[in-house]
């Protein structure tokens, strides 16, 4: 299972890894593990461009 955190500057990350909070990324691997969940390592950045390749925007 995976998270996700935005980058917001400064070396400061926006997630929802418990609840909503803003760490700094390197803190991000001593964030409290739940239950059946794998500790959170942080891997590196992606530009949202990446991240964004193959979108399609629903159509309601």
């Amino acid at each position: 299972m995976g998270a996700l955190g935005l980058s917001i500057g400064n070396g400061e990350v926006i997630h929802a890894w418990d609840k909503v909070g803003i760490n700094n990324y390197l803190d991000i691997e001593k964030l409290k593990t739940a239950i059946g969940w794998e500790k959170p390592k942080y891997i590196g950045w992606v530009s949202l461009e990446r991240i964004m390749v193959g979108f399609q925007r629903k159509v309601y």
